[in-house]
């Protein structure tokens, strides 16, 4: 922009605002949204930028695509007074939806909302947004910490494993295994086409089945038949492998999964297809690179947490994680479960459809609807 003298609104107009969204929220990720910003001469242009980040979700095309982004967006370092500014179009949009009769904008922006009044910014809570937020605020699924009840089954927990057979896949399943070989605590069985691992603390057990990755896939069926004979559902599943494969692992994950953990490349991008499969899983992901360097080493580091702590707390487990991990570039790629903004915000969205819709079949004798063009 220096170099060819152009302004955030000229760059804009240049790339045909292309994914301007996305750009805006990862500038502001990265601390460089109010530098972006100033340099556009206008006032009225900055403000203009930031409304119509936020407004108008649901009459583009992949409206709720958008939403999450904008979700991922209120997460992020921002200045009050462009926080301000979207609070203001956030309610009107809000009140636009409850005007047209909108139930799916009313719940994007309401839910919104309701995340924007999670900040807890100073000036910036005032009553207009109380009234809405304080309706959808219970949507909003509590993502730091986990039961371990929901970890562990009768105080087992089963891990799933997925490799593929290629040179990425026989690499990170090399890189996996070594974390474990020699570590005292877990002791490691050899199945020909799969391996169990095992170790117990505090009064609990991880087992972890991973296939090898062998061009027949044998190690998946294997395992589908052990888990199967056993009468037990892994509560975690883990894919490692890059992004094409990811579908493959996603048709495994059950409806009872606790935590989804996507070492893929861009995993965020999947976050509507694990949830429609799992709908109460936490997701650990990534939103850039992934890589084994990171993986293997947080991947281990949870089991061991796990197996020594006395509550599940994801925030907690990732200031130990940054501590170790940290110095890797690749760390600041991953996103834990309780900064997944975009997650939390489909896991709200798709809780409160599943209240309305049979509250309006119900009383209208036909499925609800939007009122939109685009259903979900």
């Amino acid at each position: 922009m220096r170099q060819e003298g152009l302004t955030g609104d000229q760059l804009l107009t240049h790339v045909h605002q292309a994914h301007f969204r996305v750009f805006l929220k990862t500038a502001a990720i990265f601390h460089r949204l109010e530098t972006f910003l100033a340099t556009i001469p206008s006032p009225v242009a900055r403000w203009s930028l930031l409304a119509r980040g936020v407004s108008d979700l649901e009459r583009g095309p992949a409206g709720l695509a958008q939403a999450m982004t904008v979700a991922e967006l209120l997460s992020a370092p921002l200045d009050l007074s462009s926080l301000r500014i979207i609070r203001e179009m956030l309610t009107s949009e809000y009140a636009r939806a409850v005007l047209e009769s909108n139930n799916d904008a009313r719940t994007m922006y309401g839910l919104l909302i309701a995340q924007l009044a999670r900040r807890k910014e100073p000036g910036l809570i005032d009553t207009g947004l109380t009234a809405i937020a304080t309706t959808y605020l219970p949507s909003l699924p509590d993502v730091e910490t986990m039961p371990m009840a929901t970890l562990f089954t009768q105080g087992i927990n089963i891990q799933r494993y997925f490799f593929y057979n290629d040179d990425d896949g026989r690499r990170s399943f090399q890189s996996f295994l070594a974390q474990y070989q020699h570590a005292s605590a877990w002791h490691i069985d050899d199945h020909g086409s799969f391996i169990h691992l095992l170790a117990s603390g505090a009064g609990r057990t991880i087992e972890i089945y991973a296939n090898k990755p062998t061009e027949e896939e044998q190690g998946a069926t294997d395992i589908d038949q052990v888990l199967h004979e056993r009468h037990v559902v892994p509560q975690m599943i883990v894919h490692r492998g890059h992004t094409p494969y990811a579908a493959r692992t996603i048709e495994h994950i059950p409806a009872t999964a606790a935590v989804v953990v996507l070492g893929n490349c861009g995993g965020t991008t999947l976050l509507d297809t694990v949830l429609s499969k799992a709908p109460q899983a936490h997701i650990l992901t990534t939103k850039g690179i992934g890589s084994i360097t990171i993986n293997d080493p947080l991947l281990k580091a949870l089991n061991d947490y796990l197996l020594s702590t006395k509550v599940m707390t994801w925030p907690r487990f990732w200031r130990e994680a940054e501590v170790v991990l940290g110095h890797n570039p690749r760390f600041v790629d991953y996103v834990p479960p309780h900064k997944n903004a975009g997650a939390v915000f489909l896991q709200a969205y798709r809780h409160v459809l599943s209240v309305l819709q049979p509250v309006a079949r119900s009383a209208t004798g036909r499925p609800w609807s939007s009122g939109t063009q685009a259903g979900w």
